[in-house]
């Protein structure tokens, strides 16, 4: 695997955030790993390089103040865990992609 570079995983706290987050530092020690949660004490928290608190998925502001920690920690891929997020963060798609930002999600359509 190749370096990502900086990548975010949200949703720190899911059941499946540890396994996905080793499995990517398996695949490229290189990759900077950041996670979020709405939560201050995950898992999330500790086996990623950087970590920081979020609204809910479903919170007016969460798209908004997503991009905005994105732009200012250089975050360039996101990885989205939390079903929650999923339909806003579709929704959003273009203006991350418009700050040179990638959500790994499907299209809203």
């Amino acid at each position: 695997m190749e370096t990502v570079g900086k990548i975010l995983i949200t949703g720190g706290g899911a059941p499946g955030a540890p396994g996905i987050i080793n499995a990517i530092r398996l695949g490229s020690k290189k990759t900077h790993i950041t996670s979020c949660d709405m939560l201050s004490e995950t898992a999330g928290k500790y086996l990623a390089d950087d970590y920081f608190t979020i609204p809910s998925g479903g919170d007016p502001s969460y798209c908004e103040t997503l991009l905005g920690v994105c732009k200012s920690k250089e975050i360039k891929k996101i990885l989205p865990i939390t079903t929650k997020e999923l339909i806003p963060l579709s929704q959003h798609k273009l203006l991350f992609a418009e700050n040179g930002i990638d959500v790994l999600v499907s299209d809203y359509d």
